[in-house]
């Protein structure tokens, strides 16, 4: 009777140590799962971490690509600026000069209109019996011909030019003595009639040798 009692007893015990232990490996089991499942979690989140580096590292070489770039574009835009206030700077001087040209050539045609409209009248009576002719020349300066007719059908000629606010003799066909004098005195008295009555008498005695 205590023989079957404590086999009873003992099978018991076992069948107790056996549910024990098999639930303790289903605990196990349980927890290892849940272990690889974190580790599956862990290695995604690595792998989306390092995604997310070399993301980074792509955007950073974009970035410093961009900032390359723009300090290249600046660079240009401020070279290109540089270069059309030196163009601005160099046509303002030329509209200047320009504008400074068309005054001195309104003013030299002036200064020619008045000696003409002037030596015209007070020449008048002369030109006739002297073969007297007065012609621009077609330049931008102030320039001016007198052209002389003697007796034997030959041509004198007498270039004047403005030179400074001063006339000057620059061509004289055949050539006068005593040139520089007359210039002087001509920008002295501003006689031009009695310049050009001078010179035509010179001129007359010149071809009559």
């Amino acid at each position: 009777m205590e023989s079957r009692n404590w086999k009873q007893v003992y099978r018991d015990q076992n069948q107790k140590a056996r549910a024990l232990f098999l639930k303790n490996i289903e605990f196990v089991h349980q927890k290892c799962e849940e272990l690889r499942k974190k580790k599956r979690h862990h290695e995604k989140q690595l792998e989306n971490v390092s995604s997310l580096k070399s993301q980074i590292r792509s955007v950073d070489a974009s970035v410093v690509k961009v900032v390359k770039e723009t300090k290249e574009t600046q660079l240009k835009n401020s070279d290109l600026k540089s270069g059309l206030r030196n163009e601005k700077v160099q046509t303002d001087k030329l509209k200047s000069e320009m504008n400074n040209m068309q005054k001195v050539i309104i003013e030299n045609e002036k200064i020619f209109k008045e000696i003409q409209n002037k030596g015209s009248v007070q020449l008048q009576p002369y030109q006739d019996s002297m073969g007297i002719t007065i012609e621009r020349c077609k330049n931008a300066e102030l320039t001016f011909r007198i052209l002389f007719r003697t007796p034997s059908n030959k041509t004198c000629q007498l270039k004047l030019a403005s030179v400074d606010k001063k006339l000057k003799v620059v061509k004289c066909l055949p050539m006068l003595s005593n040139l520089q004098l007359l210039e002087d005195h001509l920008n002295l008295s501003n006689d031009c009639p009695g310049f050009i009555t001078h010179v035509h008498s010179l001129f007359m005695k010149s071809s009559s040798h």
